[in-house]
């Protein structure tokens, strides 16, 4: 009987080991969701963990790149991007770049080895496990962080976001520019968004498919997301574009809510960048009323559009974003991408219940 007892408290503590189980939140002597930018900033000895002293490559109030060499999981990256809202980390982004080397194979052997390592925690984000030629993906969660690892032949990239301040930092951008008041351009129903490229948002799956093959090149279906490349829009030809659907139990299909457009160009093309960017801007200003500038800068511009809707964000977001934004790559390298999307908080909360 004391065997038995033995036996089924140990069972127990195991139970409640595993309900508790976190993902990691600290990483280079800083902590998601509690170290505040006051402290990252005042360290001369920023980020222990790095190997040798980092140097910062951009520093504003809310956000910090760092190019070092900085190790996570045995992993040695290059560049990091800190993100903080409400004076608080919410987001860090580790970067590996190898512009001239393939690093595929290191890159597929670092996820699985993070896929093992957290196997008991839940996908973060829809399609995101996967194992091709040319791309390698994972995410966990524990409802509290988010892990998002993406890997290609030339460079890996590490995301973790503490989800709540990621959310309530998304929202409350938007929030602040909208009036609660529902009158004007951006509830006038000439401004809904219904469709993409002609394809109207509820169309099936395979319909999607068909239309945009007039467009682009088809890459394949993951869960509830498809890829295409090589893909023409908005004037201008896009490298990739995705398309999210969620399952309709009224049709017994998978329907289009959401999808994302990008192109990248290396940092001596940024005028290529920006005439892209102008152009998709203008043609959005041709169909809706009220396009507005949110940010204006020389490295970093974003512009929404559409009727704001209460089932989508709370109300509290347009459902259309253009984006121009530099990216960093190993070594200091820049990169430009353009980047467009709609009804985009659809594919974050990819693990919300379906419509």
């Amino acid at each position: 009987m004391r065997n038995l007892f033995i036996l089924l408290a140990a069972v127990v503590l195991t139970v409640n080991v595993c309900a508790n189980q976190t993902l990691p939140r600290t990483y280079c002597g800083c902590t998601l969701g509690q170290t505040v930018y006051k402290d990252v900033i005042a360290k001369d000895t920023l980020l222990p963990e790095s190997v040798g002293v980092p140097w910062g490559l951009a520093i504003t109030k809310d956000v910090c790149v760092y190019v070092g060499d900085f190790v996570v999981e045995d992993h040695h990256f290059s560049i990091l991007t800190m993100n903080f809202y409400k004076d608080t980390l919410y987001k860090m982004e580790f970067r590996d770049e190898e512009i001239n080397n393939d690093i595929m194979a290191l890159n597929r052997t670092f996820i699985k080895k993070y896929k093992e390592k957290y196997s008991s925690f839940e996908k973060w984000l829809s399609g995101e496990n996967k194992d091709e030629d040319f791309f390698v993906t994972c995410s966990k969660t524990d409802s509290i962080l988010g892990v998002s690892i993406i890997g290609s032949k030339h460079s890996l990239q590490l995301t973790l976001s503490f989800v709540r301040l990621a959310d309530e930092e998304l929202k409350a951008e938007f929030a602040s520019i909208f009036s609660s008041a529902k009158f004007g351009p951006n509830y006038d129903e000439k401004n809904k968004v219904t469709s993409i490229a002609g394809v109207r948002f509820g169309e099936t799956r395979q319909n999607t498919i068909n239309a945009f093959k007039q467009r682009g090149t088809f890459l394949k279906n993951e869960d509830k997301i498809t890829y295409f490349s090589n893909i023409s829009f908005g004037g201008s030809l896009f490298s990739t574009a995705i398309f999210y659907f969620q399952d309709d139990s009224r049709r017994y299909d998978k329907v289009l809510t959401a999808a994302k457009f990008e192109k990248n160009f290396y940092e001596w093309r940024k005028e290529e960048a920006l005439m892209i960017y102008d152009a998709v801007v203008s043609r959005f200003k041709e169909k809706y009323t009220n396009c507005i500038v949110l940010k204006d800068e020389p490295d970093h511009k974003t512009m929404v559009c559409g009727m704001i809707d209460d089932n989508y964000a709370d109300g509290k977001m347009p459902p259309i974003i253009v984006s121009f934004e530099l990216g960093i790559s190993r070594g200091g390298d820049k990169f430009y991408y353009v980047t467009v999307s709609y009804f985009e908080m659809r594919m974050t909360n990819a693990a919300a219940d379906d419509i």
